[in-house]
Order: C-alpha cells, then sequence, then structure tokens
C-alpha cells in the first residue's frame, strides 16, 4: 500500500457543501442526530475541529477525506479510534524478497565466466544484500521487510552462510545437498514462506530471485492475497536459466547485467595444481610409491607418519588464498571442523602422501595438523 501520510484538510466549498448535508441530517433524524444521538453529533463535532486525511504518495489515493461514504470528516479527537486499521496497513507497507542463491550464483558465474561452477566466482555477501535491498525498495516504493536467502548446505552450513546470516536484515535459510551435490528442498521453503507471509499480511510486494518453474505455486498463491509479485534474473542467452512460464506468472520482468553481477561477483583466481609430492627437496623423504603396489603398504623406512601428515598439510596450506584462509577461519570458529571441500583436498594429499587410505587416527591427525597451520600459522609450535 505504500507509506501513508497525515494531512490536515484545508476549507473548501466541497467541505462546506458536506457541513451542510451533515446538518440536514441531524435535523431529519432529531436534534442530537437520531434516536442515540450519535450520527448527527458526531458529523457535526466534526465540522467544528480540524479535519485530517490519510494520503499514500506513491499511489496517489486518498484513504480518509471529506468526499468519503460514511467518513465526510474525521476531527483530531476521534482520529486515534481508527489508526489500529492503518497501522496495520502501514505494516505491510514492506517489500520481501526471497533469493535462490544456487539460481544467483550459478547463471551469475555462467554470465561471467561462461561456466555455471558456483567455484567459478567469490560472493561479496554485504554487497548482494544491499543491492537487493536497493532495487526491492525501488520497485516497490517500500521499506524493506527482510532479504530471505535460501542455499542448500552439507552437513556444515559455509563460510558464506555464516557471514550472511549475520547480516542485517537477513534471514538465512537451508536446504540440503545430496549425493552428487544437488539441493533439494529450497524451492519448498521459498514458496512455504512466500504463503505465510502473504496470509499475515507482512508485506504488500514480493522480489523473486529464481528460476525454477516450481516457484509459480508461491507466486500465485501470493496474488491471490493482493501481493505483487516482481521477477528479478540473469540476464544470459540460455533459455533454461529462467522457466518462460514462471515469467508470465509474475506482475513484473527485471534481468541484472553482466555490468550489475559483477559489482558482487568476482572471478575466482585458478587454484595451484595438485601435485602429488610427499616433501620438499632435501628432506630424504621419496616420492610416495603408487597405490595398490607393496611399497604402498608401509611409509618409507625411517620416516614417522606424523612427520609425511604434517608435510601433506604444509603443502594444502601453502595453495590457499587469503581468502580460502578466512573462509576456513570462520567455519572453524562456528563448529571446530575443516569445511567439507578443503577437507576432502586434505585427506586426498595426505592418503597420496603415504600411498595408502588413511585410518581413522591418521585423519584425526592430519585434521589436527592441518588446524594448527590455519589458526597459528607455518613456522608455530
Amino acid at each position: 500500500m505504500g507509506r501513508l501520510v497525515l494531512e490536515q484538510l484545508r476549507p473548501n466549498r466541497n467541505v462546506e457543501h458536506s457541513i451542510d448535508r451533515v446538518r440536514s441530517s441531524s435535523r431529519r433524524f432529531g436534534q442530537d442526530g437520531g434516536d442515540d444521538g450519535r450520527f448527527g453529533q458526531s458529523r457535526l463535532t466534526a465540522q467544528r475541529t480540524p479535519c485530517y486525511r490519510y494520503r499514500c504518495p506513491a499511489r496517489r489515493s486518498t484513504y480518509l477525506n471529506a468526499h468519503s461514504p460514511g467518513l465526510l470528516l474525521v476531527n483530531e479527537s476521534t482520529l486515534t479510534k481508527g489508526l489500529s486499521f492503518y497501522r496495520r496497513d502501514d505494516a505491510m507497507a514492506r517489500v520481501a524478497v526471497f533469493v535462490d542463491a544456487g539460481y544467483l550464483i550459478a547463471r551469475g558465474a555462467e554470465a561471467l565466466t561462461g561456466s555455471p561452477a558456483r567455484r567459478g566466482v567469490i560472493l561479496d555477501e554485504p554487497r548482494v544484500i544491499s543491492e537487493l535491498i536497493k532495487f526491492a525498495e525501488t520497485k516497490a516504493s517500500c521499506d524493506i521487510l527482510r532479504v530471505y536467502w535460501y542455499d542448500a548446505a552439507g552437513t556444515l552450513p559455509s563460510a558464506e552462510h555464516i557471514r550472511l546470516a549475520e547480516l542485517d536484515d537477513v534471514k538465512l535459510r537451508l536446504g540440503t545437498l545430496n549425493s552428487v551435490g544437488q539441493q533439494k528442498g529450497v524451492d519448498s521453503l521459498i514458496i512455504a514462506d512466500m504463503i505465510e507471509l502473504s496470509r499475515n499480511r507482512a508485506g504488500e510486494s514480493f522480489v523473486l530471485v529464481g528460476g525454477d518453474e516450481d516457484l509459480r505455486v508461491g507466486v500465485q498463491v501470493a496474488q491471490t492475497f493482493g501481493i505483487r509479485v516482481h521477477f528479478l534474473g540473469v540476464e544470459i542467452n540460455d533459455s533454461k536459466a529462467q522457466s518462460p512460464l514462471l515469467a508470465r506468472e509474475v506482475d513484473t520482468n527485471s534481468r541484472w547485467t553482466t555490468a550489475e553481477l559483477s559489482a558482487f561477483l568476482k572471478i575466482r583466481p585458478a587454484p595451484a595444481p595438485f601435485v602429488v609430492s610427499t616433501v620438499e627437496a632435501g628432506t630424504g623423504i621419496p616420492p610416495a610409491a603408487p597405490i595398490g603396489t607393496a611399497a604402498a603398504a608401509r611409509p618409507p623406512d625411517g620416516v614417522e607418519i606424523t612427520e609425511i601428515l604434517e608435510r601433506a598439510a604444509h603443502e594444502l596450506y601453502e595453495t590457499l588464498t587469503d581468502a580460502d584462509l578466512d573462509d576456513i577461519r570462520i567455519v572453524l570458529r562456528a563448529s571446530q571442523s575443516i569445511p567439507q571441500p578443503y577437507d576432502g583436498r586434505l585427506l586426498a594429499r595426505s592418503g597420496a602422501a603415504i600411498g595408502r587410505p588413511l585410518e581413522v587416527s591418521e585423519k584425526r591427525e592430519t585434521r589436527r595438523l592441518f588446524r594448527r597451520l590455519v589458526e597459528q600459522g607455518p613456522g608455530k609450535p
């Protein structure tokens, strides 16, 4: 509905004409305006005191004025009696944003790099939320309710998720990842929130960032409650990136260009190649034997397994950027666990260094060594 503004009416001929009609009605229904005196007396009182109306600048419409049936004039003493209704409408003057992060980041990566792989880009979390809020408030001409950010996670939330959850005006919702890395349950979370906010009249407009056709259900239900739904997508030449049925269902369609995406998505530098090596030159530890050979079943003579694991952890540490290390530290502070992508790389390097699959105690040890490197830096006990 937009922001409501209280204005004082200026006397004019239309108002005077309304006052005359009130006087005639009061005489017709009795000296005090009816059997109980409320009809004529309340309006006669209104004509003698300053009169007010509510106006919505965004839609240029008046909700209380001198010409509304049954509400010819409202005086200051009786104005507060109807404030609860108008406060409810004012609370509705909010816009909520629903973001399918898998769609936004993957399609953004495709627009910038040509590949939909999310690992190819780095997300600037504060900047993307700022851009989403700016778009929503401009499109809907009202203030933000909050940004609902939907993504999938494995056993632990990522550093990106933790940073987003700590931002103002953001609500993080996490689905799950299946065995092949596909997100599950995200569309259901979006639809459920759209329907619940519509039923509770928590906003007047929604901005939807997502391309799945299943989201049509949430759009249709929201529209039956009078909610306007604006779609925000990514401008790429791929018909599969956006469901045409969803695009036809929403009220407005907008697209972010490559230049606009570049404000919060940066191309990630190529990672260092995975070189299977156990030690630096001069340590006396030979390269690992191929897995499956007799030599691979045991570490080199005179070399402790802990020393090999420590070297493998150090090699992985040297390949990480400052941003990677910041991500790992954030997750370590939240869960005391190494994020899954880095944990997998660590175990792979350690197993290749020893020449066989790691035992449970060896996995525990290599993780401990790697955590110490991340938290304290190399060269420290």
